[in-house]
């Protein structure tokens, strides 16, 4: 079928034909010789023809997320770069860049208006870039991958920032107060909280209930392969959660298997959830269980 015959199909029709053809040829192209993956970059490149011409339709399926790795982060780069600006309708991103900087400002204009952020508060720094006007950079969504990425947020540079829904690992130290929470207008909050942080999480807790924006809490354990401790921690937030009567807390353990890895490493498990709840998007804070259902039995 011709470019120009495609185009004149419903788009409905033409996204399916295209994600079954990516499947299809993917399956047929798992190989690693020269001569497979000269095909496979052939079928792509191909197939972005096809998509710039569908471009206002596809891109917000195409970028949905962005998943910036060292892998791929030069080519990022260089696509930011285009003068196609193949990223402005780019939903979420995620900055798995594992103590890589980054600092370019094609790179930080490029993700302007993206819904969700992942990464670490010194990946999300770039993008409040003065000289791209960045100050209104309104992420809803925004996940910190690293303890000590509360702290630096609490300080914040004084612009325009709200973070309705907000992922942290919590950490005593570096906690956010209540008072950040309100600044950000945070109204759903999920905090993984290791098994062994005790009163401490539960201080903090208390201290959360009294944020009137904050709709959830959605507690889950940093550590939900190890069965036992998940469930020490699921039973301390749910005893916390009757004894204040509060509906807002609620508790998610479910973690996606590892397929195809023997080993391995805490640091891989973690960069994979992070993808996996990348890819979750805004699905991520509705799941889980109610600690406290008024009227239910104890």
């Amino acid at each position: 079928m011709s470019p120009l015959a495609a185009v004149n199909l419903p788009i409905e029709l033409i996204l399916l034909a295209t994600e079954y053809a990516a499947w299809d040829d993917l399956d047929a192209q798992m190989q690693t010789s020269e001569k497979a993956i000269r095909r496979w970059y052939h079928w792509v490149a191909s197939l972005c023809t096809v998509c710039r011409a569908l471009e206002p339709s596809m891109a917000r399926i195409l970028y949905t997320l962005v998943h910036v790795h060292p892998g791929n982060v030069d080519a990022v780069v260089r696509a930011a770069e285009m003068d196609t600006h193949p990223f402005r309708r780019a939903r979420a991103v995620y900055f798995d860049l594992r103590g890589t900087l980054l600092a370019d400002d094609q790179v930080s204009a490029a993700f302007q208006h993206v819904h969700a952020f992942t990464g670490s508060f010194n990946d999300l720094r770039p993008l409040f870039n003065e000289r791209v006007h960045s100050d209104d950079l309104r992420p809803l969504s925004v996940h910190f991958t690293h303890p000590d990425d509360a702290y630096d947020f609490k300080h914040f540079p004084t612009v325009t920032f709200l973070a309705e829904r907000l992922h942290l690992q919590f950490d005593v130290p570096t906690f956010l107060s209540s008072d950040d929470l309100s600044r950000f207008r945070t109204r759903f909050l999920i905090l993984d909280i290791h098994y062994a942080a005790g009163g401490e999480a539960m201080l903090s807790l208390d201290q959360l209930l009294g944020v009137q924006t904050l709709e959830r809490i959605l507690v889950r354990p940093s550590a939900p392969w190890h069965k036992s401790s998940t469930q020490v921690l699921r039973d301390r937030v749910r005893s916390f959660a009757e004894t204040k009567r509060s509906t807002a807390i609620w508790f998610d353990s479910s973690f996606p298997a590892c397929r195809g890895h023997v080993r391995i490493t805490t640091s891989e498990i973690d960069r994979y959830r992070c993808l996996s709840d990348a890819m979750l998007g805004d699905d991520l804070w509705l799941r889980g269980s109610q600690m406290y259902v008024p009227g239910s039995a104890a």
